[in-house]
């Protein structure tokens, strides 16, 4: 339903448009306070809740490269994946042996604390920016270096 308001605001053109309602932003702190305060009020659900935030994060670069920029690559999967690959070795290797606790047989008993998980969480998210910076330069130097259609195909 229009009002008054909203008609002459469109006609003069100085409607201005919200970026996010009020029930967007109250959806959204509650989202950001259950990914901070999950694992300390859930903790038996940590790993679930680790998933979630996984894919929750999968979706959100998909909708943000492939949808919004249309603009797919396998080199952003790259990177993306392998700071994903470093981060959670350094999450885990900060407090634990990372072979026993990928271990195939799976016998190990691991139990993180609340603290263990966001000290491995917040150094492992810098461990996973810089070395995917540096494989990015290292990945750089081969492939800015193509030329023609080798560079086409490399890229």
């Amino acid at each position: 339903m229009t009002t008054a308001t909203d008609v002459k605001a469109a006609e003069t053109g100085t409607h201005k448009r919200r970026l996010m309602s009020n029930n967007d932003s109250m959806i959204f702190a509650g989202l950001v306070l259950f990914g901070i305060l999950g694992p300390i009020l859930f903790p038996n659900y940590t790993f679930q809740i680790a998933v979630l935030w996984l894919m929750v994060l999968f979706a959100l670069t998909w909708d943000i490269m492939g949808g919004q920029m249309g603009y797919n690559s396998l080199g952003n999967i790259f990177f993306f994946g392998a700071g994903m690959y470093i981060c959670a070795i350094v999450q885990v290797g900060l407090f634990t042996d990372v072979g026993a606790y990928t271990s195939v047989s799976g016998q190990g008993n691991f139990k993180f604390t609340p603290d263990q998980y966001y000290i491995g969480v917040a150094v492992g998210l810098v461990a996973a920016a810089i070395g995917s910076s540096l494989l990015a330069v290292a990945l750089g130097w081969i492939v800015f270096g193509l030329r023609g259609p080798y560079f086409a195909i490399g890229t």
